[in-house]
């Protein structure tokens, strides 16, 4: 909830070596991602975006959690951070507060809103 309410690492970056933006038609989230990759970690990440509580919670704990990764780490994290919401994997072990969003497995309707800036984080990496 305090992720929601209050983001971390809003805005963008000066001069990100990779970017992409994604959008949920179904309600209207929109998430654009900047990061600064060096010697293949991430060393500064952004976001912009609106939406609801949930959208704006994953992106900021995403940049929270991926900044000083290895992109290795990133992909390991991406994978299992969509699988615990999905239901896919529920055996994920995330850390805090990335495992927080497990509670929304049971709400199909609300995995796109928690995936959508990872889904925004794998674009901008490919």
């Amino acid at each position: 909830m305090d992720h929601g309410r209050a983001p971390r690492r809003r805005g963008t970056l000066a001069h990100p070596t990779h970017s992409a933006a994604c959008r949920n038609r179904l309600c209207g989230d929109d998430v654009a991602l900047s990061l600064l990759v060096v010697d293949g970690v991430v060393a500064d990440v952004a976001f912009e975006g609106k939406g609801c509580a949930v959208m704006l919670a994953a992106a900021s704990t995403l940049c929270e959690t991926v900044v000083e990764q290895p992109l290795a780490a990133v992909d390991q994290l991406r994978r299992a951070f969509c699988g615990m919401v999905t239901g896919s994997d529920v055996d994920a072990q995330l850390p805090e507060p990335l495992s927080a969003f497990a509670a929304l497995s049971p709400h199909p309707s609300r995995h796109r809103c928690a995936t959508l800036a990872w889904e925004a984080l794998a674009s901008a990496l490919e």
